[in-house]
């Protein structure tokens, strides 16, 4: 373009200047001046063109560089002129915040969709002009502001906002810088909220490295002690413990390696000298390459004078207890509180009466014969004895009598110490059943089914009969925990073990749930494998009909596993082994089937039967 127009520049004036020379208007040397001339001046405006061509291609090069640039950014950039329109946003900005230059043409756009509260706009958009202004008037970058933006599908996110003018060439252009730190807020506040909750907590925390010393100590562990934390980080437990000594730590530390908790009861000396009785409850942790003691340490000052208090009454026959004193006869004397409360009968209903007035009428004459005999014999008799209260009901309680003589070893009373036991037998009750049963579907658990196959076998070994263990496992149970939660599952385990109980008739038989989605059944006296495999069949039958939970229709299946006594296995271990390998080799053969263990293939090889 530049070689055409000198071309031009310089052929003109020379077609011009010979047309004067033909015609006699000019002399050749004022032709020949004036083409020199001419070149020159044609030069001189190439010279110009070609430097702003250059120059402008330098810009467009720029322009392009700094579109790549500001294009593949990782944080959110947009531009926008002082005409308020928004310029670019990269991909960055929009994948952050969902607009796009169509949702947000203007910087007004912006201002009512990022901000859409107005008086937190208008704050936004005086802060922002504010230091603008100030940036501006001191010559100094923009100070960054923190904003809260509204997503274009609601989320907010919190950003550090800086704004700043571009160079040469740009002008009326302004760069904005969108950082998201949302996530750091959330990380900071959780920090901070388990800060909080640390110090002011009624325990005091240390954190100790591997060598006892305290790296990290809470406020409350301070104002227990009486040092400040700068003091307390430069300490170890032997300085302030006065039971520990250094020697000890490498045991205590590897104690805990091993155990990952320790508790110990010691004491700790304050900072003014005094001492108090604490409990230290240390917990090993470990992250990527540190270790580290989590210990907590609680004051049981208070509770160690407890304790003496509640020993020296429970010697002094503390009111909780009921108490009843009766003359050698069994008339009663004297009661306490206690036993009114217990029993329901006042001073005034149980005076003069005899102790028949508790009799529950449960025990037979022989156990209250064994009771005298007792207390004639070692002149005591403590027990578990059920008694009936005032209203008639009947509670257990928990007696002791004790027989008062005379100097000639003559019984002149008896006093009587009742605890009503009830709660304790509720919880006896309750920790029974919930060590031996299954909490979601209230089958016997893996402790119990160890103990009734014990029993089954001691009986078929006695009765010479066979015995059947089927382990079952259901098939495709994961996908329901995984597509529809585990509160479904545990609602389809829970109708899984209703319908295996209505095929489970006999209660010589036992179901039991071992864990996860596993059952197994105990098949006792069968006459022959045919029986089991009945039953396997009834169970298959029963399982493959959906089940319909909370509008959910649910399709499984199950595989099983069958076990017999004696010809498989002549104890549980044995049985159990053989059984949960018949079930897998039935998972292994298309699931929904069961499986007989066959003890004369290799490796134990099944045989298959569906």
């Amino acid at each position: 373009m530049t070689s055409v127009l000198l071309a031009l520049l310089l052929t003109l004036p020379i077609v011009a200047a010979i047309k004067l020379l033909l015609d006699g208007k000019v002399s050749e040397s004022d032709l020949i001046s004036a083409m020199v001339a001419s070149i020159l001046v044609a030069s001189i405006v190439s010279g110009f063109i070609i430097y702003f061509q250059q120059l402008a291609n330098e810009l467009q090069h720029d322009n392009d560089h700094l579109k790549a640039i500001i294009r593949c950014f990782p944080v959110p950039i947009a531009i926008s002129n002082d005409a308020n329109y928004t310029v670019t946003l990269n991909p960055e900005f929009v994948h952050t915040f969902g607009y796009t230059t169509d949702d947000i043409p203007t910087l007004d756009d912006w201002w009512s969709k990022a901000y859409p509260d107005e008086s937190y706009r208008q704050w936004v958009i005086g802060d922002l002009s504010t230091r603008q202004q100030k940036s501006t008037k001191n010559g100094t970058p923009f100070e960054p502001m923190e904003v809260n933006i509204q997503c274009k599908n609601g989320d907010v996110k919190t950003v550090i906002a800086s704004t700043t003018p571009l160079g040469v060439g740009f002008e009326k252009m302004q760069l904005v810088v969108l950082y998201d730190i949302s996530e750091k807020i959330d990380v900071f506040n959780e920090l901070w909220l388990m800060k909080s909750i640390i110090d002011n907590s009624n325990l005091s925390n240390f954190i100790l490295n591997p060598e006892g010393k305290v790296v990290f100590v809470n406020d409350y562990a301070c104002q227990v002690l009486g040092y400040t934390r700068d003091e307390l980080t430069q300490m170890h437990p032997w300085d302030f413990d006065p039971d520990f000594n250094a020697e000890a730590w490498p045991g205590v530390w590897s104690q805990l390696k091993a155990d990952k908790a320790v508790n110990i009861e010691t004491r700790h000396r304050r900072k003014d000298g005094t001492v108090l009785d604490v409990e230290v409850r240390g917990h090993y942790i470990a992250h990527r390459a540190h270790e580290y003691s989590f210990t907590f340490v609680q004051d049981i000052t208070e509770r160690k004078i407890v304790d003496a208090e509640l020993r020296i009454a429970a010697t002094a026959f503390e009111s909780q207890e009921g108490m009843i004193i009766t003359d050698a006869n069994s008339k009663i004397l004297k009661i306490n509180h206690s036993f009114t409360r217990i029993t329901g009968f006042t001073s005034e209903e149980a005076l003069g009466r005899k102790m028949t007035l508790l009799k529950s009428g449960i025990h037979d004459t022989g156990f209250y014969r064994g009771m005298w005999d007792s207390i004639q014999s070692t002149g005591s008799w403590q027990g578990e004895i059920w008694n009936r209260r005032k209203n008639g009901d009947i509670y257990p309680e928990w007696l002791t009598i004790t027989a008062v003589k005379d100097a000639g070893g003559v019984v002149t009373h008896y006093v009587g110490t009742m605890i009503d036991i009830t709660a304790r037998k509720a919880i006896e009750d309750r920790v029974h059943h919930l060590a031996h049963y299954d909490v979601l579907t209230d089958l016997p658990n893996r402790a119990l089914l160890s103990d009734r196959l014990h029993q089954a076998l001691a009986q078929a070994k006695r009765d010479k009969s066979k015995l059947a263990l089927i382990f079952l496992d259901l098939d495709y149970f994961k996908p329901v925990n995984d597509e529809l939660g585990h509160e479904i599952g545990d609602l389809l385990l829970k109708q899984v073990a209703l319908r295996l109980q209505h095929c489970i008739k006999r209660e010589t038989d036992t179901l039991s749930r071992v864990g996860g989605d596993e059952f197994v059944i105990i098949l006792s006296h069968i006459e022959s494998d045919q029986d089991a495999a009945l039953m396997a069949d009834k169970i298959i039958l029963s399982l493959i009909r959906p089940f319909e939970i909370e509008e959910n229709v649910i399709n499984i299946s199950c595989s099983i596993g069958i076990g017999v006594y004696p010809s498989h296995g002549k104890d549980a271990t044995s049985l159990m082994r053989v059984a949960d390998n018949a079930m897998y080799q039935a998972k292994r053969a298309g699931r929904g089937r069961f499986c007989f263990y066959n003890p004369d293939t290799v490796n134990e090889k099944l045989t298959t039967r569906s």
